[in-house]
């Protein structure tokens, strides 16, 4: 490991995260969608929800960025899918806080799916001894979490590219 300790924040699991996350799409036809860019680093995610019964059937989304973006948003994908809307959004605020606490913070907080998403996030929690690294983790939460608090969007989807 390097004195900094940036090698812990390129770890196997994120590295096969990131890597697994290149070439997935925001689904046609999801209902609700955001595009967040980080101008900082220039990571870009946007995100497309298809929602069916107050339930998250997916979530997807596109992105340019680092291996912790493209890891973090992979990982999100898992995590929310066939989650209730309430759900989806206390497991997103659960999973960025997680992220932005110190090093001190346990990773999420107590509750029955909380010791999953603890144990889903630990090879993320490295990040947060690189404040400046934070947002790259965090960006397709604070995405998502635009997508559902708007509304449906139009059936022609934003482009990433000219984000």
């Amino acid at each position: 490991m390097t004195d900094d300790g940036l090698d812990a924040l390129y770890d196997a699991t994120i590295v096969r995260r990131a890597r697994e996350a290149r070439g997935l799409r925001v689904p046609e036809n999801a209902a609700y969608r955001a595009k967040i860019s980080n101008p900082l680093c220039g990571d870009r995610v946007e995100v497309g929800l298809v929602m069916a019964d107050a339930r998250v059937l997916e979530l997807g989304f596109r992105a340019r960025g680092c291996a912790l973006s493209l890891a973090s948003a992979h990982l999100l994908r898992e995590l929310v899918a066939d989650l209730g809307l309430s759900e989806a959004r206390e497991l997103i605020g659960a999973f960025r806080a997680a992220l932005e606490a110190d090093r001190e913070t346990p990773a999420a907080p107590e509750g029955p799916a909380q010791g999953e998403l603890a144990a889903a996030l630990a090879p993320l929690l490295p990040v947060r001894r690189f404040p400046s690294r934070v947002r790259c983790a965090t960006l397709v939460c604070e995405a998502a979490l635009e997508a559902l608090a708007g509304r449906p969007a139009s059936p022609t989807p934003p482009s990433l590219d000219g984000a």
